[in-house]
């Protein structure tokens, strides 16, 4: 990781950078496989990130439900989360359930403004820079937790019983994310 260039970092990479020493916390990574083999318990940890995830097994869907149905905060910065199932179909239908929203094509913006009232935007900058994006998140009953200056929605969460919640990020991470004073 330390040899490549700042604009060849993976998700996980920059994920790494904003969780870990960004906020000066530490995660652990868990896979698909080890919830499938009953190895891990996403019920284990009050908060979970999905960094990138565009193939789900529909045998994890479960897994998710449960997950935020019991009181879990699920944070997804994939925009294309579960667009397939490994059999090749789409998943999207799941991602609008378990989410609330659809990803749509908006013109390019480049800072969002974080709602203070939403307790995750707390101690935010009033803006906070992005490499460009053209996403927005469309849905019914979903709370605005961060919008583009033209209105667009760009972090949603969608609530659930027990104090869970769903929150979908427009875009995936990149290098500078974690770089950017303003998102620490």
């Amino acid at each position: 990781a330390l040899s490549r260039r700042r604009w060849e970092a993976t998700q996980y990479e920059a994920f790494f950078n904003l969780a870990g020493p960004g906020a000066r916390t530490w995660f652990r990574f868990i896979s698909d496989v080890q919830l499938l083999d009953g190895k891990q318990k996403l019920s284990n940890w009050k908060f979970i990130v999905i960094p990138k995830a565009d193939i789900v097994d529909v045998k994890l869907y479960p897994f998710f439900e449960e997950y935020v149905k019991n009181g879990g905060t699920l944070v997804c910065y994939d925009p294309d989360f579960s667009k397939f199932r490994p059999d090749g179909n789409s998943g999207l239908d799941f991602t609008r359930k378990l989410f609330g929203v659809t990803v749509k094509k908006t013109k390019f913006y480049d800072r969002i403004r974080p709602d203070f009232r939403h307790s995750l935007m707390k101690g935010l900058a009033k803006e906070l820079p992005l490499a460009a994006c053209d996403l927005k998140l469309e849905g019914k009953g979903v709370k605005v937790l961060a919008a583009s200056s033209a209105g667009d929605a760009f972090i949603t969460e969608k609530s659930y019983p027990n104090g869970g919640r769903a929150i979908m990020i427009a875009r995936e991470l990149s290098h500078a994310d974690g770089a950017r004073a303003e998102w620490r």
